[in-house]
């Protein structure tokens, strides 16, 4: 085996690791996606987090997902990260 042969086999290999990670990464994110998706908030929920927060209602809404509809450990987490 010639190193050249040895480069292209090695380069093949962590490519293919590379495709792998990011399909496995996008997977994930569908799933996650998926997951927020099926969770249903209020509407009355979304219009106070935006409101008290100054968000656009998607992302209240998304955030209230994210805390599983709980208007609380939303303002909580978003506290933390402010």
């Amino acid at each position: 085996m010639t190193q050249r042969q040895y480069n292209e086999e090695q380069a093949s290999a962590v490519m293919a690791r590379a495709r792998n990670e990011m399909k496995a990464a996008k997977d994930a994110q569908a799933a996650e996606a998926a997951r927020l998706a099926a969770i249903t908030v209020s509407d009355v929920d979304v219009k106070l987090v935006a409101q008290q927060l100054n968000l656009p209602s998607a992302v209240a809404q998304t955030l209230l997902r994210r805390h599983n509809g709980n208007v609380k450990e939303t303002f909580a987490a978003y506290a933390l990260d402010a």
